[in-house]
């Protein structure tokens, strides 16, 4: 098979496996809009393995340097998809200067708050912030999971975020052939979709079991 690297490379598979040509669809047809939009769910899909920290992507490891306000509540980066068990650890963590916060849930957090709870520094997610208590003073260095990137027209030849592109034609052919109403093709690209999902997940960073079964459309 031909190599993945970018979503023109996904829609033109996608087009040579459905259409059996390479007459393929211009930036802007109804064509490529919809198949451009099926790769995007396909990302989406994928993307959501990584919400409760069973699986880390290692293409979406990133850090920030969050400016902290000094109230215990400051702003997450725009592209936060979620915090993640760096170095191996069982919690997230955060540091501000020489201090370092262990993730804890939003209940926790606000206990401890209410509680005055100070033996050790903790932080939390909520509404879009990133929670410290006792409140950091310094700024936040965080590690955490980017939001994946989507494409949009005049965008296809940017690098993909996921590491086996195959799963984006397979999951792409699979809602062409629900739209045909064809259930037998339809099953066989879900298959092999979540069959390269799998794998992916196989070779993760986390070496934390998952917690639930990967399985497209439900």
């Amino acid at each position: 098979m031909s190599t993945i690297n970018t979503i023109t490379d996904v829609l033109q598979a996608v087009h040579r496996k459905y259409e059996g040509d390479t007459n393929y669809p211009s930036a802007g047809s109804e064509d490529h809009t919809i198949r451009l939009e099926h790769a995007n769910d396909a990302i989406g899909l994928w993307e959501s393995e990584a919400l409760d920290g069973s699986v880390v992507w290692e293409s979406l490891i990133s850090e920030a340097v969050v400016s902290a306000g000094g109230n215990g509540s400051d702003d997450l980066p725009s592209d936060f998809l979620s915090t993640y068990r760096a170095d191996g650890g069982r919690q997230a963590y955060c540091t501000a200067g020489e201090t370092t916060y262990r993730q804890v849930t939003p209940g926790v957090g606000n206990w401890r708050k209410k509680e005055n709870i100070t033996v050790e520094p903790v932080f939390w997610i909520a509404g879009g912030k990133i929670k410290t208590f006792p409140a950091a003073t310094s700024d936040i260095t965080l590690p955490y999971l980017r939001r994946a990137k989507r494409y949009a027209s005049g965008t296809e030849s940017d690098p993909l975020d996921v590491p086996e592109g195959y799963f984006l034609v397979y999951y792409v052919l699979s809602q062409l052939y629900a739209t045909d109403r064809d259930v037998a093709l339809m099953d066989l690209n879900l298959g092999r979709a979540e069959e390269l999902m799998g794998k992916m997940k196989s070779g993760s960073v986390n070496e934390h079991e998952s917690e639930s079964d990967f399985v497209i459309g439900t």
